[in-house]
């Protein structure tokens, strides 16, 4: 019986995959455009920054079969890594209260999952 590739194991669903790499392309060119070019804002820049990261960090849990902790260090480090190169963008700048805004979106968004998948597991329990 042939093996199946690694990368066909990690990646749960391939579709949902390359809406993840679009929206996370977008994202990042979103972060790294001068602000007043970015086509669309919300009311507070915290909005942006954590709404994107909340949607990224539940596209990357419901895509990939990794463990959760290399997930989560692999976002904060995005968060890191985008913020810094804001520095590079004119009109950008590095910020605190981004950054916050950054991992509070992936830490709410991983409550969400683990409160859908602690409910899952209530559910299975009582159906038995």
């Amino acid at each position: 019986m042939p093996k199946t590739a690694p990368l066909k194991r990690t990646i749960r669903y391939p579709w949902l995959f390359a809406g993840m790499l679009i929206f996370g392309g977008l994202f990042i060119i979103l972060l790294l455009i001068p602000q007043d070019e970015v086509p669309f804002m919300f009311a507070k820049d915290y909005m942006n920054h954590g709404g994107g990261f909340f949607v990224l960090t539940l596209f990357l849990w419901s895509t990939l079969n990794s463990r959760w902790w290399l997930q989560l260090c692999a976002l904060v480090a995005f968060a890191v890594i985008t913020e810094y190169l804001q520095e590079l963008v004119p009109s950008r700048h590095f910020g605190w209260d981004d950054m916050l805004s950054n991992v509070l979106g992936i830490a709410t968004a991983a409550a969400f999952i683990g409160i859908f998948k602690l409910s899952n597991q209530l559910m299975e329990h009582y159906r038995e």
